[in-house]
């Protein structure tokens, strides 16, 4: 049993591996890069990583947490911000209040699509807990993945 989980977990560490790798800036395309210099210019502890025809950037804003999704021809695709629990929408904490959910929020970011933002909030529960979007209504969003 102990054999089978230290090769499970070694495969899924060289799986994570060959899924993505972190790059250099210097092989970042100038257009994917003045992207971040346009949107998060006070950008810092940047770190980078190819995925697919994507980059994804990891950074802080004023000690916040970024992640950002870029295409190859610098157009944003995405982008979360770490928030917390007070920086939610007044109709959204009332939402979670109502369902006594909002006790049990582990960990909450803005996520932006386009010119669109929602809240995705991770859950306290068994192992990893409960991923959800919502409006800024309230509303959970099931057609919106929850980014990680």
């Amino acid at each position: 049993m102990k054999s089978t989980s230290i090769l499970a977990i070694t495969i899924g560490f060289f799986t994570m591996l060959s899924c993505s790798q972190q790059i250099p800036e210097s092989e970042i395309p100038s257009v994917v890069l003045n992207r971040i210099d346009v949107e998060f210019s006070n950008a810092t502890n940047v770190e980078w990583e190819k995925k697919g025809a994507f980059y994804e950037v990891e950074f802080e804003v004023n000690n916040v947490d970024h992640e950002a999704l870029i295409e190859e021809t610098g157009t944003l695709i995405k982008y979360i911000k770490e928030v917390s629990i007070e920086e939610l929408p007044q109709m959204l904490r009332n939402s979670l209040t109502s369902r006594e959910e909002i006790k049990k929020v582990d960990d909450a970011h803005l996520l932006t699509i386009g010119e669109t933002s929602y809240y995705q909030l991770e859950f306290k529960g068994p192992l990893t807990g409960a991923k959800k979007v919502y409006s800024l209504e309230g509303e959970e969003m099931q057609n919106i993945n929850y980014y990680d």
